[in-house]
């Protein structure tokens, strides 16, 4: 039974991150390589940034 709580822990994690990198490729690639939250976010905020300003 823990080890099923383990592996529902590990998949909402996975999934937090994939929300929090939106599917922009930049903050993909820091998810992938393992980057915290706070990093993957302002990658994804800058990448919207540029977007609003062009």
């Amino acid at each position: 039974m823990e080890n099923e709580c383990n592996g529902e822990k590990a998949l909402l994690i996975e999934g937090a991150r994939r929300i929090a990198d939106g599917g922009m490729p930049q903050a993909v690639k820091a998810n992938m390589k393992g980057n915290n939250f706070s990093t993957i976010d302002n990658i994804k905020r800058q990448i919207i940034n540029l977007y609003e300003e062009d």
